[in-house]
């Protein structure tokens, strides 16, 4: 065969890959990718290498693969800006976040017009809760490649960030036309809150309000317990139960105008269960009629000025109190750690381990990611900011105790651990035992024994970037915190 005809038979295997690339073959195109290989010219090989870490490093998964492949890419083409972008994406799922950024920083500074480098810019800045940088991208990005509708519920967000009701709705307001998305119906939902809540005026004003925030399994509820207990406070729990239920499917439903009767609705304050006189079926009506100064109306009913409570999700505090007018306490577990817990819950449910895999593990570190960055970087407390691991104040609960006293000023010392009060509380799960705790209130905190990762799980876990990321950041604020503070 002659060089010519294996050059035309590299191209025209070339053109089979795009097709099936287009045509979401990954596994035809990737073949077709490697057969472009064989007698191609400099640029065909460029581009069949190209296309082929695309495919691996986007679609099947393979980052570390792709990135040879789109770096001996480049090597043939240097001056490609094509490659370049293309390099962007594959270092971005490989974790080289930096490395991304700075190449979208170079496109930029080539072409300052160039719509593909702001946005990748752009998303980096979002991904990472980069509020302000993001802002800051967003009026050239917009110029450059007009108000989509994928831009629309990044600009909200960034303007419910920071407090910015009428940026936001302007945002709304020239938005083009387009079936809503989940994501966007719930900031616009936070956007009517933020609202109510300027217009009211400091609901909270002479009030104290505690907030934990983590996920689920993480300690929450046993620890609004110890906090609650102190001289002045009460805890309430995880508050959107009061006014919600769960359907048949698993969903979530307010109560307010429910077709489910009104005797099957309530979750049960865990101390009362469904006799309870604070959290009566009317309270519950009423708050769910108006939402507006929604922890206050809770400390209130408790008879309270100082409220704790451990609604725990990002877009829950966002929601009920958009102002973020509270202490926030970030309570977390490690990533291993956390699924650790998710996996004694689903032994517990007689599921087999057998079934979990890696793609569990990234699924669950991707929400766990999320939720820990998004309340160390979207959520700005008008009070104190702590951040606590659950393991290590299971360890040692007096020395964190003693520091969270000084913290936060609040009064909390070891012996509070020896005097529970139960009031009235809802949700969570069963780590407290309500009616040992009626009958002696000594509160005695243990480790986890939730069982090991099988080992694959575990390594899956440990390579997982961007939870590592995230713990780094609440490990380092941690230490900062609590690492100096006296035993």
């Amino acid at each position: 065969m002659t060089s010519t005809t294996a050059s035309a038979d590299s191209r025209t295997a070339f053109e089979l890959a795009r097709d099936r690339f287009k045509a979401k073959d990954w596994a035809g195109a990737l073949a077709a990718a490697d057969a472009a290989l064989e007698g191609a010219d400099t640029m065909t090989r460029a581009n069949a290498l190209s296309l082929k870490a695309r495919v691996l490093a986007l679609q099947l998964g393979r980052p570390r693969e792709g990135l040879l492949a789109i770096e001996e890419a480049r090597r043939l083409a240097p001056d490609n800006a094509a490659l370049l972008e293309i390099t962007a994406r594959v270092r971005l799922a490989c974790g080289q976040v930096a490395s991304a950024f700075g190449i979208y920083k170079r496109l930029h500074r080539a072409d300052p017009s160039s719509g593909v480098a702001l946005r990748g810019m752009f998303d980096i800045l979002m991904d990472r809760m980069r509020y302000a940088a993001a802002r800051r991208v967003a009026p050239r990005l917009e110029e450059s490649l007009g108000l989509s509708t994928a831009l629309v519920p990044d600009l909200v967000e960034i303007a419910l960030v920071h407090r910015d009701s009428p940026g936001a709705a302007a945002v709304l307001a020239r938005a083009p036309q387009s079936p809503p998305s989940p994501k966007l119906e719930r900031y616009e939902r936070t956007l009517r809150s933020l609202q109510a809540e300027q217009a009211l005026g400091d609901a909270m004003a002479g009030y104290r309000h505690i907030a934990i925030a983590g996920v689920a399994f993480t300690g929450s509820t046993t620890f609004g317990v110890i906090l609650g207990s102190m001289p002045g406070f009460a805890f309430a729990g995880e508050t959107q139960w009061l006014t919600n239920m769960r359907t048949a499917s698993g969903a979530m439903e307010t109560i307010r105008g429910t077709s489910a009767p009104a005797s099957r609705w309530p979750v049960p304050c865990r101390v009362c269960l469904r006799d309870c006189q604070c959290f009566d079926t009317g309270f519950r009506t009423a708050l769910a009629a108006d939402e507006s100064g929604w922890y206050a109306k809770i400390a209130d009913r408790l008879g309270v000025r100082n409220l704790v409570t451990a609604d725990k999700n990002l877009h829950l505090y966002w929601s009920l109190d958009p102002l973020f007018r509270f202490d926030y306490i970030i309570l977390y577990k490690s990533p291993i750690q956390y699924l650790r817990s998710l996996l004694k819950q689903h032994v517990r449910r007689g599921e087999p381990v057998a079934s979990l895999d890696k793609d569990w593990v990234s699924a669950n570190l991707h929400r766990w990611a999320y939720n820990y960055l998004g309340h160390m970087k979207a959520i700005r407390p008008t009070g104190d900011r702590v951040v606590l691991n659950w393991e290590r104040f299971v360890t040692e609960p007096a020395r964190h105790m003693r520091a969270l006293s000084g913290l936060l000023t609040i009064p909390l010392p070891p012996e509070t651990l020896q005097a529970i009060r139960l009031g009235h509380f809802i949700g969570g799960n069963t780590g407290v035992d309500v009616e040992a705790l009626k009958a002696d209130p000594r509160l005695v905190l243990r480790p986890s024994n939730a069982p090991e990762l099988p080992p694959e799980l575990e390594q899956a876990a440990t390579e997982h970037d961007q939870s590592r990321f995230v713990a780094s950041l609440l490990d380092n604020e941690y230490r900062r915190q609590f690492a100096d503070r006296d035993a």
